[in-house]
């Protein structure tokens, strides 16, 4: 017991705590920081895009975001988490065309595969108003090639959004390290509002 004791002196005492302490607050500093962020390395993954390639990136754990943020949601069809960039979100109106897709009145093209599954779709001849509480993501990957991008777009509820990209943790481009990731024009108003 005493030898207990004396252990528990030795790893107490003011200097070993004076060495101690700024680890401790360290690893307390870092616990803090991973209960509510996480972070992305682009990489050959396919799940991955809309990312600069070689670039770290910062995510905050949240469900709530805006069309052109890009995120982590976990696709119910495919059951695996994708990095996306929401494209519209609850009252936007969507729909295929000839060449790609459109959302409310602004038009996008897409690549060959797009053009091909857009015009054989026979689901999406009309309209469809998103549901309250979904966002809209493209594949601008699609191929119909590869498992992985093998999907065109998806409507996903929001609980399903996971983590939102927020700043670049690291680039190659030094002077891009803390730089907010965000696209030009974002609006978070609803769009029926």
């Amino acid at each position: 017991m005493n030898f207990i004791l004396k252990r528990l002196r030795i790893l107490f005492n003011y200097d070993t705590m004076k060495g101690l302490a700024p680890w401790i607050i360290l690893f307390i500093i870092i616990f803090s920081i991973e209960r509510h962020y996480s972070y992305v390395l682009t990489s050959i993954d396919k799940t991955v895009s809309d990312f600069e390639t070689g670039t770290m990136y910062l995510m905050k754990f949240s469900n709530k975001a805006c069309p052109g943020k890009i995120v982590q949601f976990r696709s119910l069809e495919r059951k695996r988490s994708y990095y996306r960039t929401i494209r519209a979100r609850d009252g936007q109106v969507f729909k295929l065309t000839e060449n790609g897709y459109q959302i409310d009145d602004e038009k996008f093209e897409m690549n060959e595969d797009w053009r091909t599954y857009a015009k054989s779709d026979l689901v999406l001849k009309s309209e469809v108003t998103i549901k309250d509480g979904h966002y809209l993501f493209i594949n601008s990957e699609f191929d119909t090639s590869t498992k992985y991008n093998k999907w065109p777009f998806e409507i996903v509820p929001q609980d399903q959004v996971k983590k939102v990209v927020t700043h670049i943790l690291f680039s190659r481009d030094f002077s891009r390290i803390g730089e907010l990731v965000s696209s030009k024009n974002i609006d978070c108003s609803h769009p029926s509002t």
